[in-house]
């Protein structure tokens, strides 16, 4: 199957606000000291950014047709460094509607995102 590619009338990754959310890397209760749960911590980034009524539209046909509603991985730039990576959806969209400065309806979009090998 051929990657699912991020959508091109969609901003780039760099124009989206991101947090990193650092992965417990750590098993709980009484084992040894210092051992991990994986060889590498598996961070995710929670995303957000806003979009206008068609760019939102492009959103969700690519969420529910592109992702199988998250479940397959994405082609996307890292916002943090601009390298293509896959990602996985980890937690579903969160859409916010509102209404900006010029009175027209846009979307802000957030979403958890987990980089997948």
């Amino acid at each position: 199957m051929a990657d699912v590619i991020w959508p091109l009338d969609l901003p780039e990754s760099a124009l989206w606000g991101w947090t990193q959310v650092l992965d417990a890397n750590t098993v709980p209760g009484v084992v040894k000291k210092g051992r991990r749960k994986y060889t590498v911590a598996q961070d995710s980034f929670a995303i957000s950014t806003i979009l206008s009524g068609s760019q939102y539209a492009s959103f969700m046909n690519f969420w529910k047709n592109g992702t199988l509603d998250g479940s397959l991985p994405f082609v996307w730039k890292r916002p943090w460094d601009n390298t293509t990576s896959k990602f996985i959806v980890t937690t579903p969209p969160s859409p916010q509607h509102m209404v900006n400065s010029a009175s027209e309806i846009v979307v802000r979009v957030s979403l958890v995102i987990k980089e997948t090998t």
